[in-house]
């Protein structure tokens, strides 16, 4: 054995090191780690762990507001995510409400757990949490005046009122901000340390009251957080601790964004680390997170901030169930006096939005001047002239008579099955000529009446199918919308076409590629902003299809390093009043984007995926960790029982006898380290993953790295 090669194998000392790279240098403000998927599966393992953890009453005992902030985050119902009992965490805040509603603190805590779990915080559990908040507030502005009400009571109580939609005083906001410490954080108490949690909690407060990032609390509080990270680029909580913490790390994340910087700037780096890296070290292979490094049994109190850290969205969140109750009770406030909404078109998408979220279209709650909504719909259909054309309107009235349960053949005295079936060419297979998109209506209008739909009026629709995957809404056209693909893919599952279709596949693709970085959809013109009502039926195309849009390929990353999906990008439009606005430069109410809006907060969500015990891997990478240093990683989905392994083997290029270790794994990643390398040496590496349940993909991967010399590179090729 040569000298070389004798130092090149005592020096490979095998180290536990989470790690992510790209195969490409990445740019200057890039997380090495920025991976979407990853991140994805990383949030599934800790929600999947989070069920497991959740006790009979439907919550995480003193830890529930916190375990719904970021089921709320993630996307996910807090009022259908039962216990093995079948009650859900509301059931079990509830059950805490008159003990949390005691203290400012823990008001304010419950308001916001409400809120983001789809409750009403004006009635919940017999409380009204905003006037009980209220109740709380001293002339001064500070919310408390007890031993326990104190600084996080005053950011959780700023971002309460933001996520009940009412105004946050700006006596509040000035006593918030006369709390900064001359460090630029905020302390727990007055007169206290500042400590990064704080710090957090009032940078996101402050934020939601409109306060600038360029603001100098703000822009003091952020260089307070760089104070506060540790060796390890994980985030300690108080500038005399050691070490990071999980609880820190996730809260962390949410005070930078919302203050305006971004974790995944490389100024954010330690050591050749980011803060997310550190983050995903605490994770456990079952998906729980541990409070801090050494520590081996996760907490919910972890993974919940854990969670909360990985999405990287601040608070306040809604649930989609209040938002959905928030949309209902401004399209209260637009009917007529007639108990329409103006013309049939809409009327008719009103009734069937107040049927699919529960209530009754023909009761008293929405009826007005004697006339309910149901009852102007039929008076409506009596006189619409153009039913006798227009194959898309009679699709939408079915659609609304099924939802309110009436009867389609007898409805304003007109038989809607029938006057449809008058309107179909069998010899093109068309229901409406001109138009695919009210063609799609009108197959989804028999399949609600549970009418059966002509082979030929399905095959027409899957041969009008444009290159591109999507379709357009005129018939014989060349370019197509996200709108009509979407109300198309629709109608193609009610008329019996499977989800693994290659028609659906290719639709699935087309709205990928669409997608804009928002995370939602724009509209017919090639340019087009997000808008409402885009996102509203291309989302509501992918659930019929059975594809979660809160999940890869249409989760997205913005630039500041915050996980967005197409049903965020929905939310965003809802204003104050509960109306959704159309797009961001046309900020007014609008009608017809509450009732597309509605139905896809309504739908049903896939749930939340299970793991399989065999192990899935993703690709080895590898990249340099400063002189002589190469870190490397596998991701890998799966293996739900944790009785796989990763086998390492390692030399220098060209020789013969090779080094061995394990790679140590982590929440979604097999990861480790090859330290003290000769700079500028070519090693060859080589992984085998194995797993008694069966590995499903390539479980063995070779690379070449070259151990680095001096800045970090990622050099790697994979084979």
């Amino acid at each position: 054995m040569t000298r070389t090669m004798s130092r090149f194998l005592r020096s490979c000392l095998l180290v536990l090191c989470l790690t992510l790279a790209l195969p490409m240098a990445p740019p200057a403000h890039a997380d090495p780690i920025a991976s979407i998927s990853l991140r994805s599966g990383a949030v599934d393992k800790a929600l999947i762990w989070l069920r497991t953890q959740q006790q009979p009453d439907g919550g995480w005992g003193s830890d529930t507001a916190a375990a719904i902030w970021a089921l709320a985050a993630a996307g996910e119902d807090a009022t259908i995510f039962p216990a093995g009992s079948g009650a859900t965490p509301l059931d079990a805040l509830a059950a805490q409400a008159a003990q949390e509603t005691t203290t400012a603190t823990g008001t304010a805590r419950l308001l916001l757990a409400v809120a983001a779990g789809g409750g009403n915080p004006r009635d919940f559990a017999g409380f009204d949490l905003v006037a009980r908040l209220e109740s709380f507030r001293s002339p001064g502005g500070r919310y408390g005046s007890g031993p326990t009400d104190g600084i996080t009571a005053q950011g959780w109580a700023l971002l309460a009122l933001k996520g009940a939609d009412q105004s946050i005083p700006d006596a509040a906001i000035s006593w918030l901000r006369a709390q900064q410490n001359g460090d630029g954080g905020w302390p727990q108490l007055p007169g206290q340390l500042s400590s990064t949690e704080d710090t957090s909690w009032a940078l996101q407060a402050l934020a939601v009251a409109s306060v600038a990032a360029s603001d100098a609390a703000m822009t003091r509080g952020l260089a307070f957080l760089h104070t506060q990270q540790a060796s390890d680029a994980g985030f300690r909580s108080l500038p005399d601790t050691l070490f990071s913490e999980t609880t820190s790390t996730g809260l962390a994340f949410l005070g930078v964004t919302a203050s305006g910087g971004s974790l995944l700037d490389v100024s954010w780096q330690r050591s050749g680390q980011s803060a997310l890296e550190a983050l995903l070290q605490l994770q456990r292979p079952d998906g729980g997170f541990v409070p801090h490094l050494g520590e081996s049994e996760p907490s919910v109190s972890a993974t919940a901030y854990g969670l909360l850290g990985l999405i990287g969205r601040p608070l306040p969140l809604r649930g989609r169930r209040l938002a959905m109750r928030r949309g209902l009770d401004w399209l209260r406030t637009q009917q007529l006096a007639d108990g329409s909404f103006g013309g049939g078109t809409v009327t008719a998408d009103g009734v069937r939005t107040i049927a699919l979220a529960g209530e009754d279209p023909d009761g008293y709650t929405w009826t007005v001047g004697g006339w309910s909504a149901l009852a102007a719909l039929e008076q409506q259909v009596a006189t619409m002239p153009f039913l006798s054309n227009d194959a898309g309107m009679v699709g939408k009235l079915l659609l609304a008579v099924a939802a309110a349960g009436a009867d389609p053949h007898n409805f304003g005295g007109l038989n809607l099955v029938t006057r449809l079936g008058e309107l179909y060419d069998p010899v093109t297979g068309w229901y409406h000529a001109g138009s695919a998109f009210k063609h799609a209506l009108a197959l989804e209008g028999l399949a609600a009446v549970e009418e059966s739909i002509p082979p030929t009026a399905t095959q027409v629709l899957l041969a009008e199918q444009r290159a591109d995957g999507g379709w357009g809404w005129p018939i014989g056209g060349d370019g197509s919308d996200n709108d009509t693909t979407g109300r198309v893919m629709s109608a193609l599952i009610r008329s019996g076409v499977p989800p693994t279709h290659p028609a659906l596949v290719s639709a699935t693709r087309y709205l990928e590629a669409e997608q804009l970085p928002d995370g939602g959809w724009g509209g017919f013109l090639e340019g087009s902003p997000s808008n409402s009502n885009s996102i509203a039926l291309v989302t509501q195309g992918l659930l019929s299809a059975e594809k979660d849009p809160r999940r890869p390929p249409f989760a997205r990353l913005t630039a500041q390093g915050t996980l967005i999906t197409p049903p965020d990008a929905l939310l965003h439009f809802q204003e104050p009043s509960g109306a959704f606005a159309y797009t961001e430069a046309q900020p007014e109410s609008r009608l017809l984007a509450v009732l597309d809006a509605l139905p896809t907060l309504l739908a049903p969500y896939p749930p939340l995926p299970s793991e399989g015990e065999a192990t899935i891997p993703g690709t080895l990478q590898a990249h340099g960790a400063g002189p002589g240093g190469v870190r490397l990683f596998v991701p890998y989905t799966g293996d739900e029982d944790g009785d796989g392994t990763a086998m390492l083997r390692y030399r220098l290029m060209g020789t013969a006898t090779w080094g061995e270790g394990t790679l140590t794994k982590h929440g979604v990643l097999y990861a480790g380290e090859l330290a003290e390398l000769m700079p500028g040496a070519s090693i060859e590496i080589e992984v085998v993953l194995s797993d008694p349940d069966g590995v499903e993909g390539a479980a063995q991967q070779t690379a070449t790295v070259v151990a680095p010399v001096g800045l970090w590179l990622p050099l790697v090729r994979n084979s």
